[in-house]
């Protein structure tokens, strides 16, 4: 779906994942909605405002909310550079110009392999979309779904309360994490096996290569 015109969003929420990293949920305004496919990105920009020297104040953000929450979208702010660091910042209430979606990193329903998602920091964002649009799609999942995601230390697990969750409600949802920091608190190369009774993450250390993978 590509709209050419601006739609005005409001930040409705605002909910602090890790230490640097907020989650800001977005509603349309006065009816107007962008229709999404899982994995697209938005451009954004604060309302009524002038590009400075014609050059475009848009930054471009990926949805981490499913298509089927259709009331509101969801992007992932980090606390880093000009434009983001205003973002992660701006109160509730605030105005936004968004334009999109667009993208062609998109999941396909059409797909007869299993889904394997690679993420790592913030680019858990456009993999989430996939994810809870798979989840909320189907009654029951009947393929296994793995997700890697790599992150820096414990603390920059963003969606780890989500991911959990869609852990212990879906058996054949794999979520493993890798912390590549060397002073975590895990054990070094540990290698944690989660039981069918317990539907939780794994936790392991180590970056993601092609020996991580093919232990997965």
């Amino acid at each position: 779906y590509i709209f050419s015109n601006m739609i005005l969003y409001k930040i409705s929420k605002v909910i602090q994942q890790t230490p640097k990293v907020r989650l800001l949920q977005l509603n349309h305004f006065k009816g107007c909605m962008i229709k999404f496919l899982p994995g697209q990105y938005i451009d954004i920009n604060f309302a009524n405002e002038k590009a400075e020297n014609n050059n475009s104040n848009y930054m471009s953000f990926s949805v981490s909310s499913p298509p089927q929450k259709n009331d509101s979208i969801e992007i992932v702010v980090i606390d880093f550079g000009t434009f983001r660091h205003r973002l992660y910042n701006t109160e509730i209430g605030t105005y936004l110009e968004i334009k999109g979606p667009f993208g062609k990193f998109i999941y396909n329903d059409n797909t007869k392999a299993p889904p394997v998602f690679i993420a790592g920091g913030t680019g858990i964002a456009p993999i989430m979309s996939m994810i809870q649009y798979i989840a909320h799609g189907k009654a029951l999942i009947d393929e296994e779904i793995t997700l890697i995601y790599s992150c820096k230390t414990e603390k920059d697990v963003i969606f780890l309360k989500e991911l959990t969750e869609l852990s212990k409600n879906i058996d054949k949802f794999n979520c493993i994490f890798t912390i590549t920091s060397t002073s975590t608190n895990l054990p070094t190369s540990c290698k944690i096996v989660r039981s069918p009774q317990e539907k939780m993450p794994v936790w392991q250390t180590g970056h993601v290569d092609e020996i991580f993978i093919s232990e997965h």
